[in-house]
């Protein structure tokens, strides 16, 4: 497995293949991801652990835990913790090409404003 550092938390790989790509994610307090989209890839979230914000373009979604919301290829899409508590997600995804060089960010987030 894979575990990698951001800003906002972490991500952990589960599992990887050219046609599905499994991850955790852990977003800390009061974090957000950058606002992004993807030309090919497909996301499925599910929700495991705390309150989940996400917005989809400028609708937003609150998700709880067991909570699940699909992102199709080339939608803008956030991803926000807005509590106090760590949250945790579970992310599929699918598509004809997966790979981190499909992420096109919008803005670039410094989580130090945020917390």
């Amino acid at each position: 497995m894979d575990f990698k550092y951001e800003t906002w938390g972490n991500i952990l790989l589960i599992s990887n293949s050219d046609k599905y790509k499994i991850k955790t994610l852990t977003i800390y307090p009061n974090s957000l991801i950058d606002l992004r989209s993807h030309n090919y890839t497909n996301k499925h979230i599910i929700v495991l652990l705390g309150e989940a914000v996400i917005e989809i373009n400028n609708n937003i979604h609150k998700l709880n835990i067991n909570d699940y919301i699909y992102i199709p290829n080339k939608t803008k899409y956030q991803i926000s913790n807005d509590t106090n508590c760590v949250i945790e997600l579970l992310v599929t995804e699918t598509g004809e090409y997966i790979n981190d060089s499909d992420c096109i960010k919008y803005n670039k987030i410094n989580n130090d404003y945020f917390k």
